[in-house]
C-alpha cells in the first residue's frame, strides 16, 4: 500500500513513530485500524493533498487493504485522501496504552 501524505500528515506520523518507538508503517496500520473502527463525526476532506506529497510504502494484509478501499469508496474518496484524513483526526489518546 502506498500512503501519499502531505508534509503535515507525514510529520504527524513521524512524531507518533518517535513517541511510540514504532516504525512509521506500524503507526499507519494502527491509524488504519482506528479509522475503520471509528465513527466519523467530522466530514471527510474530499480535497487533494496540499503541497508536496511524501510517499510511504507499507505492507498490509490484503484483507485490511480491501477494508480501506471499501471505507474510502463508501466515503466517496480514493484511498490516499481517506488515509490522510484519518491521520489528521487521530490523537495520541486513540493509541493503545502499550
Amino acid at each position: 500500500m502506498d500512503a501519499r501524505l502531505d508534509a503535515a500528515t507525514r510529520q504527524k506520523v513521524d512524531d507518533l513513530a518517535i513517541r511510540f518507538h514504532q516504525p512509521r508503517a506500524a503507526i499507519l496500520c494502527q491509524i488504519i485500524h482506528w479509522g475503520l473502527s471509528h465513527e466519523q463525526l467530522e466530514p471527510l476532506d474530499h480535497g487533494e493533498s496540499p503541497g508536496l506529497v511524501c510517499y510511504l510504502h507499507l505492507y498490509v494484509p490484503s484483507a485490511l487493504h480491501e477494508q480501506v478501499q471499501k471505507a474510502a469508496t463508501a466515503a466517496g474518496l480514493k484511498t490516499a485522501p481517506w488515509l490522510r484524513h484519518m491521520v489528521r483526526q487521530v490523537t495520541i489518546q486513540d493509541f493503545p496504552a502499550s
